[in-house]
């Protein structure tokens, strides 16, 4: 019965996942265009298309370091094979470094896959390698990193790695487009994180009252976060400005999007797996705690519980953090990029206040996650066994 009830719980969390309304914002244009207008645009949009496909590097034709063009950068003429799409087949040629610059790391070989961008414009079609081809290493890569997950964990890692898969494919097809909508980037990444929560504690744990206990921990952290953020925010004055990427956003058409927002929406998000597992742990020591011979009052084993899982959480933390710290490893040349400025300077720029309050945000909930779940776990499963 359990079991049937998991796999409906399951099933009904991920259908209503895949049918969150989308609201589109239609806004109204200040001029009625005629249908001729519309249409002539239709067709100069279509016209405007670019085209993508994978190639294959047949030769190199010829080589050079673009004097010709006004610069001292690599260039190569390169005969390309299409390898998919309505051109499947053709061969083409195309001035590699020309139409933008390249490093020498750049360069293509025969043999090289590479991605393809076939444009158009008054004087013909273009075609231009714009990449190297990357998704069939990845996905080498990651087959490489499944087996090996798959030994070391056994049947229950596919079962993660299925959770995952649809996790990121509701990120890509549901929670980005509604951010793009101007959604608001911190509530839909709450929302979101809590139905990953239920979708992975019900589908180990199955439905019963320890998994309702530790989803409403999580969710009292992330109420809790939710508005505490905001004010950590507010108090050491970060905007969501700090990377490359927040300033690139703001000169296209996603210029509405709340930066700030959506910063802070990743650091819930960075925390969630984290906090479930430590609560699976948690309350598995719980339940193991008053299995056992000795007698210890609700405050003696919430006590007991948050040191034994604090150890692990530390850990986790610290993972965490290294792995933030990796991510951000440019950022520390920075440090060295002007020695006139003052260490403090640079560390009060808001490149690193960013990362910095991340780090202490994360650590704050994955540390409170343990407390809230010491309190609720103690009390609902102790007065359960009194219960029985």
């Amino acid at each position: 019965m359990v079991n049937k009830l998991q796999k409906i719980s399951f099933l009904g969390i991920f259908v209503l996942l895949l049918f969150l309304p989308k609201n589109i914002l239609a806004q109204d244009s200040e001029m009625e265009a005629s249908p001729e207008a519309s249409m002539e645009q239709d067709v100069q949009a279509a016209e405007q298309k670019n085209e993508f496909y994978k190639g294959q590097v047949l030769e190199i034709l010829e080589e050079g370091n673009g004097g010709d063009l006004g610069y001292d950068l690599p260039t190569q003429k390169v005969k390309v094979k299409i390898l998919d799409g309505p051109e499947k087949g053709k061969e083409i040629e195309t001035e590699h470094g020309s139409y933008f610059a390249i490093r020498e790391d750049q360069k293509v070989k025969a043999g090289d896959k590479v991605v393809v961008v076939k444009a158009h414009d008054t004087s013909g079609d273009i075609y231009v390698i714009t990449d190297s081809y990357r998704v069939e290493p990845m996905l080498i890569l990651f087959l490489v990193l499944a087996v090996l997950a798959f030994v070391v964990g056994g049947r229950s890692v596919l079962k993660l790695f299925a959770l995952g898969g649809i996790s990121l494919f509701a990120v890509i097809k549901f929670m980005i487009p509604q951010i793009v909508e101007s959604k608001d980037p911190l509530m839909l990444t709450a929302i979101a994180s809590v139905i990953f929560a239920a979708i992975l504690i019900f589908s180990l744990e199955g439905l019963g009252k320890k998994s309702i206990v530790l989803l409403s921990s999580f969710i009292l952290i992330v109420l809790a976060a939710m508005y505490g953020i905001q004010y950590v925010a507010d108090y050491v004055s970060i905007s969501g400005y700090g990377s490359e990427e927040a300033v690139f956003l703001q000169i296209g058409p996603y210029a509405g999007i709340d930066l700030k927002n959506m910063l802070l929406g990743g650091f819930i998000f960075a925390s969630a797996a984290p906090m479930v597992y430590l609560g699976r742990k948690q309350f598995k020591f719980i339940e193991k705690a008053l299995a056992g011979r000795k007698k210890l009052t609700k405050k003696e084993l919430a006590k007991k519980s948050v040191f034994e899982v604090g150890q692990l959480a530390s850990t986790f933390y610290f993972l965490l953090a290294f792995a933030f710290i990796a991510a951000s490893y440019p950022l520390f040349l920075l440090l060295n990029f002007n020695q006139d400025v003052p260490m403090w300077v640079a560390l009060n720029s808001e490149y690193f206040a960013e990362e910095i309050v991340r780090l202490i945000v994360v650590g704050v909930m994955i540390y409170g996650s343990v407390i809230v779940n010491a309190i609720l776990g103690t009390y609902f499963l102790v007065s359960d066994k009194k219960k029985k």
